[in-house]
């Protein structure tokens, strides 16, 4: 059964639990209950703490690079054609509907 996101006044979704299966919510939420009985202090140091190894796994470089090579594709020929085709290229709404329609992708020359 699918989930549905709804968007909060701070456009950070929340998803919605309604149409999963009852069984589920026994275990998660004892779960809950624990994490719950733990200080703040000691939640936010076990949070950095989850965050350092993450870190160390290369998340900040793989965000780096993967916002690189956006950049790069951004900027060949055809995403370039494509965008002048939309106009100006600051409506996103445009990109949205190509990915929606699935555009096939123009071959670079």
């Amino acid at each position: 059964m699918p989930r549905r996101s709804t968007p909060t006044k701070r456009g950070v979704s929340v998803w919605s639990t309604a149409s999963l299966p009852a069984p589920i919510w026994p275990r998660p939420r004892a779960m809950a209950d624990e994490v719950a009985l733990v200080p703040p202090v000691t939640a936010q140091a076990v949070k950095a703490t989850i965050n350092h190894a993450t870190e160390l796994q290369g998340k900040r470089q793989s965000w780096k690079y993967h916002f690189m090579v956006h950049q790069f594709v951004s900027n060949t020929d055809a995403a370039l054609d494509a965008a002048r085709a939309r106009g100006d290229g600051s409506d996103l709404e445009h990109v949205r509907d190509e990915q929606r329609r699935g555009s096939p992708p123009q071959d670079a020359d």
